[in-house]
């Protein structure tokens, strides 16, 4: 067997979903449910075996991109509630219906998708369904206009849908809070236009994801950052809306509880604590927040300051030295070593050839960084020549003890000496996201 496998801490995964947890429940008592985004292969860390570990210590919800994500799940023999989010065919919608998955939906075309598959799966009621709208508030990507969600949410409810929730996605979660100021108040905006009787009873909101969870676990901690030059309007909240706030009223709380009891979900549990509906206007603004979605977070890469106290890295990239050999100052080594630019070794080397290549997911953009190197007994190892398809060649002059058969560490800890993702997305000048997703299926996963 090719000697390329990523390690996968059980355990270190485990931990991470406690640590959010924690500090949700510090901030907030019982605090929002936690989603924990498996999408992409759980990041490249695996799907099944991620999802039953996060479902194990306390996610409620599971999220996924798309419905064969969520298809692959139930077959494994996940239950509980999954939401996807993603879009989807006719076809797939019979499929979200069948699995008991909960759609995202932003256009009408979606709600009648649902509501066609839902009656013509048998399942009785379409109402029976629920779904969570997506309102887009800057990515610009999905989700319907902030000024077409009301319409959108309407016409769901029409057709017998059950408006369980709507969200939105930060764009610069790790950034100024005042981005996320504006876009949470977009947000809240679209949800003040909700007409009586069009959200379900228990209806919710979720913004956070990893990086604003920890950043404002409370919910209703106010951001920082003012809102506008002059303003007198405090900055919006991540439970609290602007306008609400703005008014000087204060969140209740007896008809939001009356209000999560009366809607669970198949599957879904109790609604959380504290979660329900507050009089604005002609409409109604949530107050605070239901839930939480954390991906990264969960695989212990958070840019959140202060996370990496407390989230462990979930994932260890390993291979072996295959070929040693020494060679004469000047000698060219990989692809390209022999025209201008390549690398040429600047004395008398010792280059060690690793079982490790861009097929496998170790960036080609990598080959001349600056710092780039891993680590072999140790020890920091640079990169000699350019990163190739199935190989790749590293330095070990200065680590004479060097042997064929080596481990060597592409990602994680070797004694002290430690390489993170996001070491590597710098090197390659991307997000630690891409680094861990690109690890190709070839490379052996091991659970332990």
């Amino acid at each position: 067997m090719r000697p390329n496998w990523a390690e996968i801490s059980r355990a270190a995964l485990a931990g991470n979903v406690r640590a959010f947890r924690r500090r949700l429940r510090a901030a907030r008592g019982a605090g929002p449910m936690l989603c924990a985004v498996v999408k992409a292969n759980a990041y490249g860390h695996g799907l099944i075996e991620c999802a039953q570990v996060c479902r194990a210590a306390g996610a409620a919800w599971l999220a996924v991109t798309d419905t064969a994500e969520a298809v692959a799940l139930r077959r494994a023999g996940i239950g509980g509630r999954i939401l996807v989010l993603g879009d989807f065919d006719g076809d797939e919608a019979g499929e979200m219906v069948r699995h008991g998955l909960t759609p995202t939906v932003w256009t009408r075309a979606q709600v009648e998708r649902l509501a066609r598959a839902a009656k013509w799966r048998g399942a009785g009621q379409a109402s029976a369904l629920p779904i969570h709208l997506n309102v887009d508030t800057g990515m610009s990507r999905l989700g319907a206009p902030a000024a077409e969600f009301a319409a959108v949410a309407r016409y769901a409810a029409r057709r017998g849908l059950a408006v369980e929730a709507a969200y939105t996605h930060l764009a610069s979660s790790e950034g100024p809070a005042a981005g996320v100021a504006a876009q949470m108040r977009r947000f809240f905006a679209a949800l003040s236009m909700l007409e009586p009787g069009v959200a379900a009873p228990g209806f919710y909101w979720h913004a956070a994801n990893s990086a604003g969870a920890w950043r404002w676990p409370g919910g209703r901690r106010e951001l920082p950052g003012a809102v506008g030059a002059g303003s007198a309007t405090p900055p919006a909240a991540l439970g609290r809306s602007a306008a609400t706030e703005g008014a000087g009223r204060k969140p209740t709380s007896a008809g939001a509880k009356r209000e999560s009891a009366a809607f669970a979900p198949q599957g879904a549990g109790p609604a959380p604590q504290g979660v329900g509906m507050a009089p604005h206007g002609a409409g109604l603004v949530p107050q605070p927040a239901g839930m939480i979605r954390v991906g990264l977070g969960l695989y212990g890469i958070c840019l959140a300051p202060g996370a990496d106290a407390e989230l462990r890295p979930v994932l260890a990239w390993k291979t072996r030295i295959v070929a040693l050999r020494d060679v004469p100052a000047g000698t060219p080594v990989g692809y390209g070593g022999d025209r201008p630019g390549g690398w040429k070794a600047r004395r008398r080397a010792r280059i060690a050839t690793l079982a490790c290549g861009y097929a496998d997911g170790y960036l080609r953009a990598i080959s001349f960084a600056r710092g780039a190197h891993v680590l072999v007994r140790g020890r920091q190892a640079p990169l000699a020549g350019r990163v190739s398809m199935d190989l790749m060649g590293v330095d070990v002059t200065g680590i004479p003890a060097a042997r064929m058969g080596d481990e060597v560490v592409l990602i994680g800890a070797q004694g002290p000496a430690r390489i993170t993702a996001s070491d590597v997305a710098g090197w390659a000048g991307t997000i630690a996201y891409e680094v861990t997703c690109a690890i190709a299926p070839r490379v052996q996963r091991r659970y332990h």
